[in-house]
Parts: structure tokens; C-alpha cells; sequence
């Protein structure tokens, strides 16, 4: 009975990686933007170029800039939505050379033009009511409040 369960879960592990989309330096793809990112009526999609991949531990990883900055954080492909075949020729055309790196929040918040005048500058986990957005029971951005109970990484 063992043997049929991990022949089952070697399958489903096989199908995953054969779905997995391998991109190439230059598609555009698209990443989602966080509700608490951006208003109501703004973009849900942060359209990106892949500037770089890398293989790590048998994963590839992938380096992507938008009109703003190129990201310092790396994306696997499962995380992309497939804009390979959409026009922006903008975007395509786009020297990302002489861009700045910054981060995905900061990325997102720019391409929405987002503005947020009450994000904490807490230096730990938001756990507390001495952070402003905690007290008050709002999200000041994706950094803040995740949910998982990780420390923000840029409060």
C-alpha cells in the first residue's frame, strides 16, 4: 500500500514539474500586485520583463524589471502570469541597464501610482500596538500584516 501512495506522489511531482513553464531573457510577464498596493480601480497585473534566470538547487529562478526598477527580489515561474504574447512594445523595447533595483512593493506602488501616508516604520514583527497600522487594524502595505507571522522584511 506504501508503494502506491509514493508511485502516486512521484506522479503528481512529475506532473508538476512538466507544467512548469520555462521563460526565456525578454519575455513579459506578469506579476500580481497586492490589494493593499494599490486602489480599487488600478491595474491588478505589474506587467515585467525577465532581465536574468539563474538555477537554484534545481530551481530556476528568475530576475525581472519593470518600467520603474529592475526587482531585487528573484521569481520562480509558477508565481509569473504568461504575457508573452501581449503587445507592449514599451516594455519590450525598454533598456534596463541605467534602471534602478528596487524592490517588488516599491514597483508595484510606483506602476499605480499608490500613496499611503500611514505606513508603519516598525522594526519588528507589527505584532504590537505600537505599530500605528496595527492599532488602527489596517494594512498599511503588503509588507505589514501578511498574515504568516513573518517579520516585515523592509518596515
Amino acid at each position: 500500500m506504501e508503494e502506491a501512495f509514493y508511485s502516486k506522489v512521484n506522479a503528481y511531482i512529475e506532473a508538476l514539474n512538466k507544467r512548469k513553464r520555462i521563460y526565456n531573457i525578454d519575455d513579459i510577464v506578469g506579476l500580481k500586485v497586492s490589494d493593499v498596493d494599490r486602489t480599487h480601480t488600478s491595474s491588478t497585473i505589474l506587467p515585467c520583463k525577465i532581465v536574468r534566470s539563474s538555477d537554484q538547487t534545481g530551481e530556476t529562478l528568475y530576475t525581472v524589471a519593470s518600467k520603474n526598477g529592475i526587482m531585487k527580489e528573484c521569481f520562480q515561474s509558477s508565481m509569473f502570469l504568461d504575457l508573452t504574447t501581449s503587445n507592449f512594445a514599451s516594455l519590450r523595447d525598454m533598456n534596463t541597464e541605467s534602471l534602478p533595483s528596487i524592490t517588488f512593493i516599491q514597483a508595484c506602488q510606483l506602476y499605480t501610482n499608490f500613496k499611503n501616508s500611514d505606513t508603519c516604520k516598525c522594526a519588528g514583527d507589527c505584532s504590537t500596538n505600537r505599530c500605528q497600522c496595527k492599532r488602527k487594524k489596517i494594512k498599511c502595505c503588503s509588507k505589514c500584516h501578511n498574515g504568516n507571522g513573518e517579520k516585515c522584511k523592509n518596515c
